[in-house]
């Protein structure tokens, strides 16, 4: 990414009861699928998808919406400080630093004192996952990758 001030809101991360409705939705609304992935603990899908202008928004199939997996992303340069810097401000550790090879990044997890789910994701330079405006191309859809959100 070029002349890029983190961090920034990457993505938006909601529940689908109807992953399949809801990707087809956002597809007559003007979004494109980046990819599918599956997710990691619940093992159910992901689609994250994007607009032309600086959006992307992560479906995570549930069979129960509970909230819980509902969260705003901040791509962030430095993820270890950022994350440190979270816990130091109260929020309470979800998830510490770990590798996320399906979007080609280190991610973290944190949660307010008030209840809402935070990720800090340091994308590799060569992620498809990256804002796809940055890529100075259309996204590509990958399938079979493994996401853990």
């Amino acid at each position: 990414m070029t002349d890029t001030h983190f961090p920034f809101l990457d993505h938006q991360g909601f529940e689908s009861l109807d992953i399949d409705a809801d990707v087809s939705l956002l597809k007559t609304l003007g979004m494109k699928l980046i990819r599918w992935g599956t997710h990691a603990v619940t093992g159910k899908r992901i689609a994250l998808l994007h607009d032309d202008v600086a959006s992307k928004i992560e479906l995570i199939e549930v069979d129960i919406a509970t909230g819980m997996l509902n969260h705003a992303a901040f791509a962030v340069d430095q993820l270890n400080i950022e994350h440190t810097k979270t816990l130091d401000s109260g929020c309470i550790e979800e998830r510490a630093p770990f590798r996320l090879d399906a979007a080609q990044a280190h991610t973290s997890f944190v949660r307010t004192r008030a209840g809402t789910l935070i990720q800090l994701v340091q994308y590799d330079g060569h992620s498809l996952d990256r804002a796809p405006w940055d890529h100075g191309e259309t996204a590509l859809t990958l399938d079979n990758s493994t996401c853990d959100s």
